[in-house]
Parts: C-alpha cells; sequence; structure tokens
C-alpha cells in the first residue's frame, strides 16, 4: 500500500509523515549534558583511582619504612654487641698482658728495695687507670659522634622521604 492512498473497505488513515533522522538522536543540549555527567563520572572514577594508588603507595612506603628502622635497630643491636665483646676480649687481653708485665717487673725489680718496689708498682697502677680512664674517654667520645652521624643521617634519610613523597604529591 502506498502512503496517503485510501484502500477500499477501511477507513481513511491520516498520513504520517516519515520520521525525520533528527528524532532517532539526542539534541545538542542534552548530548551536551550527557558529555558533562561521563566527564564528571571520568573525573571522579580518576580521583578515587588516584587516591587509592596514593593510599597503596603510602602503606608500602611506611611498610618500607617500618622495615628499615627494624633493620636499623637489629643492626645496632648486633653492633653494639660486637663492640661489647670485642671491648670485653681487649679488656682481658689488656688484664693478661698488665699482669705478665708486672710479673716481669717484679722478677726484674726483687733485688730493689722495697720502697722502690712500691713506688714502681703505684706508678703502674695509677697509669694503667689512666690509660683505661682515657680509652673509655676515647670510645665514649667515639660511640657519641657515631650516634651523631647516624641520627643525621637518618634526618637526612627521613628528609631525603619526605621530599620525594611530595614530588610524589605534585
Amino acid at each position: 500500500q502506498v502512503p496517503g492512498q485510501q484502500v477500499v473497505g477501511q477507513p481513511y488513515a491520516l498520513v504520517q509523515p516519515p520520521p525525520r533522522p533528527s528524532h532517532e538522536i539526542p539534541d545538542p543540549e542534552s548530548i551536551e549534558k550527557q558529555k558533562r555527567a561521563y566527564e564528571k563520572s571520568l573525573d571522579a572514577e580518576l580521583e578515587q583511582s588516584k587516591k587509592l594508588v596514593e593510599q597503596q603507595v603510602q602503606a608500602r612506603k611506611e611498610a618500607l619504612k617500618m622495615k628499615a628502622e627494624q633493620q636499623l635497630a637489629m643492626y645496632k643491636a648486633q653492633l653494639e654487641q660486637h663492640l661489647k665483646q670485642e671491648e670485653l676480649g681487649l679488656d682481658q687481653g689488656l688484664q693478661q698482658q698488665n699482669m705478665q708485665l708486672q710479673q716481669q717487673l717484679m722478677h726484674q725489680k726483687a733485688t730493689l728495695e722495697q720502697q722502690a718496689a712500691a713506688l714502681s708498682m703505684e706508678y703502674q697502677q695509677r697509669k694503667m687507670q689512666e690509660d683505661m680512664h682515657r680509652q673509655q674517654q676515647d670510645m665514649h667520645k667515639e660511640m657519641t659522634t657515631m650516634q651523631e652521624r647516624i641520627a643525621r643521617e637518618m634526618a637526612e634519610h627521613h628528609q631525603a622521604s619526605a621530599q620525594l613523597q611530595q614530588q610524589h604529591i605534585q
């Protein structure tokens, strides 16, 4: 049947104009609204993804920091224990050497008068105390210097970490 023609036996129907192609697609205003809504949705999704990634990176950084701090503490404890063992060994060796020296000295001066032996012994004891005192001061000074250096390095490390974190955030 041809549009606009009446078929015999049927009432006359109004002919509908053919649909226009512009009715099949949304108008520009609707398109713009949909576009803005979709862009807003994409922006929100991007922001959420960024936050999630930042949180993951921050958590990893914190885990690395904690691990490094634990390792540093363990390493420091091991070093301190090793240092104490070495010091103890040195002190024992020093005591043995001092005892040997004292014995040799006593044998060599056995013929000298008792007063000379007593003065010599007093001299040796004072010298040993001074040496040990000086060694203790030197060791204390070295430990203080090491602690300051470690603290400075840790501060530099934390500062560098903070700068890196700032760079990642920007």
